[in-house]
């Protein structure tokens, strides 16, 4: 039963603010869990061109 633990800045969801959520996901027996850790950042990624 191994457990692996990654902490994510879920951009799939913005909130009324324009940040998004800090999560956690808990992936075990291939089901995952994710929880959110009740911080928020702006997520700025500048892709070169």
């Amino acid at each position: 039963m191994n457990a692996s633990l990654n902490v994510l800045c879920y951009t799939s969801k913005t909130l009324s603010n324009g940040e998004h959520p800090i999560m956690i996901c808990v992936n075990q027996n291939r089901k995952r869990k994710y929880s959110s850790l009740g911080i928020s950042i702006q997520a700025k990624l500048k892709l070169a061109q």
